[in-house]
């Protein structure tokens, strides 16, 4: 080999034989996320306990789902981790359960998002964060579920109007649980009220939040 050959081969591999990256990357596969082992074994636990727990405590279940797409998530998004370590946003099941039970016990008004902070002992912006990965959904469209479910307890049980069910659970009147209700349920709520009544001892109480 010449020495200006033998220089091209320093400064250009593939002149020497060997394959450049460029080339290795377009007939491969396009690199993707690989979970570590130890992830993968959380991963599987996690949903192991979400099917024990699902019956017994929907909310515990729904965390540990949220842990597990928690420390799914970074990898399939950037091929990482993540910087702060798997799952370290998604709040722990206690403290779900302290937001849960504060939401419930103040569905007949405004609740706000500085006061789910609060009951979480963080700030506005990293309660955002922590509410969204584990609960799946935003503080106001989880508050809004839970004001829709108490709606449905409501009918169920009582005989009381629409109206008034309306105010008891915060919002604004008929109308507006009237829309909210539809837009989830995709049943205006005077319909799904007679249906459920119609089932009688039939009717699962269990599906509603």
């Amino acid at each position: 080999m010449s020495a200006r050959r033998a220089d091209e081969a320093i400064s250009r591999p593939d002149l020497a034989g060997a394959k450049s990256p460029t080339r290795r990357l377009s007939v491969g596969k396009a690199p993707g996320a690989r979970l570590a082992q130890s992830t993968q074994t959380a991963i599987a636990a996690l949903l192991d306990q979400a099917v024990l727990l699902f019956a017994s405590d929907p909310l515990a279940a729904r965390t540990c789902i949220a842990r597990a797409r928690a420390l799914v998530e970074p990898a399939r998004l950037d091929g990482s981790e993540g910087a702060k370590g798997p799952g370290a946003c998604v709040l722990p099941t206690w403290r779900a359960r302290q937001i849960t039970e504060f939401v419930d016990a103040n569905l007949g008004r405004i609740i706000y998002s500085a006061e789910l902070a609060g009951v979480a002992k963080m700030s506005t912006g990293q309660l955002l964060r922590a509410f969204k990965a584990t609960f799946g959904v935003s503080p106001s469209e989880y508050v809004m579920r839970r004001r829709l479910g108490l709606a449905q307890r409501l009918m169920l049980e009582t005989n009381d109007a629409l109206a008034q069910i309306a105010q008891v659970c915060g919002l604004c009147d008929q109308a507006h649980l009237s829309r909210a209700f539809s837009k989830v349920h995709g049943q205006a709520p005077a319909a799904w009220r007679r249906d459920q009544r119609r089932l009688g001892s039939d009717a699962d109480l269990s599906q509603i939040p």
